[in-house]
C-alpha cells in the first residue's frame, strides 16, 4: 500500500505544479482591438474642401448678356481667382438685369457657389429649349451677366430680381 500512497501523492503533487507553470488552470486572457478615433473635421475646413472641388471639378460658362464690350472676360478671370480651373467666356442673350445662373441636372451646388462668386441670382435649372447647351458643350453651369457685373462686388445691388430664362440663338464669340 505505499506504493499507491506514494503514487497518488505524486499525482496531486504533479497536477498542483503542473496547473502552477501553465499559468493556473486554463484562463484565457482577452485585449480588446485597439480603437481608432478619427479626428474631429473643423466645418469650415470641411465646407472650404467641398468648394474647392467644385470649382476645380465644374464646367464654368460666363455668358456677357450686356453691351458692354469685355465683361464676360472680366468676370471669367474674376472666377479663375475664386478658384474656378474650367471657364469659358462668350456672349449670351441680352438680360437688363442681375446676373443670372442656370445649371444642368445635379449642378445645383456649383451653380450657388457661382452665383455667389459672382454677385448672381440662385441658380435656376437651365430650360430643356435653351440654345447653350449646343453652343457651350461642355458648360455645366452658365452665368448670363446683367450690367451690374461691371460694378465691383462692393457698389452692386444685390440679387433681387428674376427675369425669365433665356431663349434664342447666343452669339459665341467673346
Amino acid at each position: 500500500m505505499p506504493f499507491a500512497v506514494a503514487l497518488g501523492t505524486g499525482l496531486v503533487i504533479g497536477g498542483i505544479v503542473g496547473f502552477a507553470v501553465r499559468g493556473g488552470g486554463g484562463t484565457t486572457t482577452v485585449t480588446a482591438p485597439p480603437t481608432t478615433t478619427r479626428p474631429a473635421v473643423d466645418p469650415a475646413v470641411a465646407r472650404e474642401a467641398r468648394e474647392r472641388r467644385l470649382r476645380t471639378t465644374t464646367r464654368l460658362v460666363v455668358l456677357n448678356g450686356t453691351s458692354i464690350t469685355g465683361l464676360a472676360a472680366r468676370s471669367l478671370e474674376r472666377a479663375r481667382m475664386a478658384g474656378w480651373r474650367q471657364v469659358e467666356a462668350g456672349n449670351g442673350p441680352a438680360i437688363s438685369g442681375t446676373s443670372q445662373v442656370y445649371v444642368l441636372e445635379g449642378r445645383q451646388a456649383a451653380g450657388a457657389l457661382a452665383a455667389r462668386d459672382l454677385d448672381a441670382l440662385p441658380p435656376r435649372p437651365l430650360p430643356a429649349d435653351s440654345p447653350l447647351p449646343g453652343q457651350f458643350p461642355r458648360g455645366q453651369v452658365f452665368v448670363l451677366l446683367g450690367p451690374q457685373a461691371d460694378l465691383p462686388p462692393e457698389t452692386a445691388p444685390p440679387p433681387a430680381e428674376t427675369l425669365p430664362a433665356p431663349t434664342g440663338t447666343v452669339a459665341t464669340s467673346p
